[in-house]
């Protein structure tokens, strides 16, 4: 009988002794899962800043163009309001053409 509390107690041990070893790995695959997970996390953040960055690059790019664009309009019209006419309009009308002379209204668009 004593023999069998002997084996009993030892097959105890030795089945706690797999079971804190069991959890010991369980808690080492979750701390590799949980740095995997940070990793990921911080390659796709990284992904959508550079995504982030670039988008606002092109953005900066046709805004500028944009204002460029908008900005030689404008000098356009200045300089044929400086000639007295509109946009689309000849030149010289007939009536004016002794009062401006081609070159002070060259180059206008």
């Amino acid at each position: 009988m004593e023999n069998q509390i002997h084996k009993l107690k030892e097959e105890l041990i030795q089945v706690n002794t797999q079971r804190k070893q069991q959890l010991l790995e369980l808690n080492h695959q979750w701390e590799e899962q949980k740095q995997r997970a940070a990793r990921d996390h911080e390659t796709a953040m990284n992904k959508l800043k550079v995504e982030a960055e670039k988008m606002t690059l092109d953005l900066k790019k046709i805004h500028a163009a944009e204002t460029e664009k908008a900005l030689d309009k404008v000098r356009g019209s200045r300089k044929a309001a400086s000639c007295g006419v509109a946009k689309g309009e000849p030149l010289l009308s007939k009536s004016d053409k002794q009062s401006f002379t081609k070159e002070k209204c060259s180059g206008v668009t």
